[in-house]
Protein backbone atom coordinates (compact mmCIF):
# COMPACT_ATOMS: atom_id res chain seq x y z
CA UNK A 1 0.00 0.00 0.00
CA UNK A 2 1.17 3.34 -0.29
CA UNK A 3 1.57 5.91 1.96
CA UNK A 4 3.08 9.85 1.89
CA UNK A 5 6.54 8.42 2.61
CA UNK A 6 6.58 7.23 -0.71
CA UNK A 7 5.73 10.59 -2.95
CA UNK A 8 8.54 12.09 -4.55
CA UNK A 9 7.63 15.38 -5.58
CA UNK A 10 10.67 15.28 -8.18
CA UNK A 11 8.79 12.69 -10.31
CA UNK A 12 6.39 14.96 -11.21
CA UNK A 13 7.18 18.15 -13.61
CA UNK A 14 7.28 20.92 -12.27
CA UNK A 15 4.94 23.19 -14.15
CA UNK A 16 1.91 20.14 -13.93
CA UNK A 17 2.46 20.61 -10.17
CA UNK A 18 2.17 24.32 -10.29
CA UNK A 19 -0.52 24.56 -12.48
CA UNK A 20 -2.58 21.72 -10.59
CA UNK A 21 -1.96 24.18 -7.28
CA UNK A 22 -3.00 27.02 -8.76
CA UNK A 23 -6.26 25.41 -10.52
CA UNK A 24 -7.01 23.96 -6.81
CA UNK A 25 -6.56 27.70 -5.60
CA UNK A 26 -9.21 28.99 -8.37
CA UNK A 27 -11.72 26.13 -7.35
CA UNK A 28 -11.56 26.95 -3.35
CA UNK A 29 -11.71 30.66 -4.52
CA UNK A 30 -15.34 30.51 -6.90
CA UNK A 31 -16.70 28.33 -3.68
CA UNK A 32 -15.33 30.94 -1.31
CA UNK A 33 -17.65 33.91 -3.54
CA UNK A 34 -20.46 31.63 -3.85
CA UNK A 35 -20.77 30.84 -0.44
CA UNK A 36 -20.26 34.43 0.26
CA UNK A 37 -23.23 35.08 -2.81
CA UNK A 38 -25.96 32.98 -1.04
CA UNK A 39 -25.17 34.41 2.40
CA UNK A 40 -26.31 38.11 0.96
CA UNK A 41 -29.49 35.82 -1.15
CA UNK A 42 -30.31 34.59 2.16
CA UNK A 43 -30.28 37.89 4.10
CA UNK A 44 -31.92 39.84 1.87
CA UNK A 45 -34.74 37.53 1.80
CA UNK A 46 -35.17 38.99 4.77
CA UNK A 47 -34.43 42.08 5.45
CA UNK A 48 -33.74 45.04 2.42
CA UNK A 49 -31.85 47.29 4.98
CA UNK A 50 -27.48 46.79 4.30
CA UNK A 51 -27.04 47.22 8.52
CA UNK A 52 -29.81 44.33 9.30
CA UNK A 53 -27.88 42.09 6.12
CA UNK A 54 -24.80 42.46 7.71
CA UNK A 55 -25.68 41.91 11.23
CA UNK A 56 -27.17 38.72 9.75
CA UNK A 57 -24.21 37.44 7.85
CA UNK A 58 -22.19 38.26 11.01
CA UNK A 59 -24.38 36.35 13.78
CA UNK A 60 -26.30 33.77 11.99
CA UNK A 61 -24.49 32.34 8.59
CA UNK A 62 -21.01 32.46 9.76
CA UNK A 63 -21.87 29.79 12.27
CA UNK A 64 -23.60 27.91 9.72
CA UNK A 65 -21.62 25.57 7.31
CA UNK A 66 -21.81 25.72 3.34
CA UNK A 67 -24.51 22.40 3.34
CA UNK A 68 -26.74 24.10 5.80
CA UNK A 69 -26.54 27.24 4.30
CA UNK A 70 -27.66 25.09 0.84
CA UNK A 71 -30.07 23.15 2.67
CA UNK A 72 -31.70 26.79 4.28
CA UNK A 73 -31.99 27.85 0.56
CA UNK A 74 -33.49 24.92 -0.69
CA UNK A 75 -36.03 24.55 2.24
CA UNK A 76 -37.65 28.09 3.09
CA UNK A 77 -36.26 31.08 0.35
CA UNK A 78 -37.77 28.31 -2.90
CA UNK A 79 -40.09 26.70 -1.08
CA UNK A 80 -42.16 29.62 0.29
CA UNK A 81 -41.63 30.85 -3.21
CA UNK A 82 -43.36 27.70 -4.63
CA UNK A 83 -46.50 27.98 -1.81
CA UNK A 84 -47.06 31.16 -2.91
CA UNK A 85 -45.63 33.66 -0.37
CA UNK A 86 -43.41 35.67 -2.65
CA UNK A 87 -45.16 35.30 -5.96
CA UNK A 88 -47.77 37.98 -6.65
CA UNK A 89 -50.56 36.31 -8.05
Amino acid sequence: MASLDDFDPSFYDPDWLANTYLHRGKVLAHFAFFEKALEWLLASEFSLDKKVQRKMKSVIFDRMSFEQKKNFHQNVVIGERYSGRFCSN
